[in-house]
């Protein structure tokens, strides 16, 4: 067996996410170059839904964010250059794009909630949480010993907030709403608005790299090359069946092998170390064997020798606990693989 909770799951996901084939990298750097973008927008001075802050504030907020995105994604790369020391970003993609879409939906309802529109004024206002006790006389209908300058002459009295505040001097909200709570409701905005956007692109950006890990690896021995294919770029979850989304894949290793000229290859599997030692000695075998049978009969390569075995849990590349005797779901994921082995032209 292979697997981990979160890592399990992924390895559901990801072959859903490579369905293009050949073209599976405009998926991988989508939320690399979506979350960059992201960045460069925000460094311009534009925010996608902001707040209804006032102009200089908006161009702040968006300009801190768009550090902050720079840093992030940043940060995430490094963090992740290498299998043996980066960390396992799929909670993190997961957790991330969970409370994003729950935070921005909380946004939206706090938004919708504090912020008003007059008939006659396309700007957008932010209101208070408490209202000033002479604004709720007014709203009551009670204008007994209120000042000149709340008695309604004019129309019938307001009978909401928005009602009252158009009716007022717009820029001065603290007519009808106290400045502790109209300060209170600016601060959740922002934060709020901040945490979201922070979170959603945290999520893209470790799912993006994430996804990247899995790509074809090419490394050479003093005598031989050996190609290393993740398993997720060829087999579904538990399965030594070749995916439809591999041929892209495949087809590179064919056309290293045959401008190799090569006259022997070896097709080695692996597996990581979770579940029954003989089960994934099997599962290494017949992964093997199914590239060897895709690489002769697909690949064009039916006159090259393929000397084909399994090295189950036996070899891994990275250990798969840390020194306390946790679990490196990262390292499960790089140990389990296959690769193809000829001699340097």
């Amino acid at each position: 067996m292979e697997g981990g909770d979160l890592q399990q799951w992924w390895e559901w996901v990801t072959p859903f996410l490579r369905r293009m084939g050949p073209l599976s990298n405009a998926v991988e750097y989508a939320g690399m170059i979506a979350t960059a973008g992201w960045a460069v927008i925000s460094l311009c001075g534009f925010l996608l839904l902001p707040p209804p802050l006032e102009k200089r504030e908006c161009k702040g907020l968006a300009r801190v964010l768009g550090v902050v995105f720079g840093i992030m994604l940043a940060a995430l790369y490094l963090l992740n250059r290498r299998a043996e020391d980066s960390i396992d970003l799929v909670p993190v993609a997961v957790a991330s794009l969970g409370a994003g879409i729950v935070l921005f939906l909380g946004y939206l309802l706090v938004r919708r909630l504090l912020t008003y529109r007059c008939v006659d004024d396309e700007k957008q206002y932010l209101g208070g949480l408490r209202l000033q006790p002479d604004a709720k006389l007014v709203l009551a209908g009670d204008f007994a010993g209120l000042p000149e300058e709340r008695q309604i002459k004019v129309g019938s009295p307001p009978k909401t907030a928005q009602a009252y505040f158009c009716l007022s001097d717009r820029d001065d909200p603290s007519w009808i709403w106290t400045k502790g709570s109209l300060d209170t409701a600016w601060w959740l905005m922002v934060v709020l608005y901040f945490v979201t956007m922070l979170a959603l692109a945290t999520g893209l950006s470790a799912m993006a790299l994430e996804l990247h890990e899995d790509q074809i690896e090419v490394s050479e021995t003093a005598t031989d090359r050996v190609v290393t294919i993740p398993t997720t770029l060829l087999f579904d979850f538990d399965t030594a069946t070749i995916a439809k989304s591999s041929d892209g894949y495949l087809d590179t290793v064919a056309r290293m092998l045959a401008d190799a000229k090569v006259q022997k290859v070896r097709v080695v599997g692996h597996t990581d170390g979770f579940g029954e030692e003989a089960y994934n000695q099997r599962l290494s075998e017949q992964r093997a064997f199914a590239v060897r049978n895709w690489l002769v009969g697909r690949g064009g390569l039916a006159n090259v020798a393929f000397e084909v075995s399994g090295a189950g849990e036996k070899e891994p590349k990275h250990r798969e606990t840390d020194d306390n005797g946790q679990d490196r779901p990262e390292a499960r994921h790089a140990n389990r693989r296959v690769e193809v082995i000829f001699s340097k032209p």
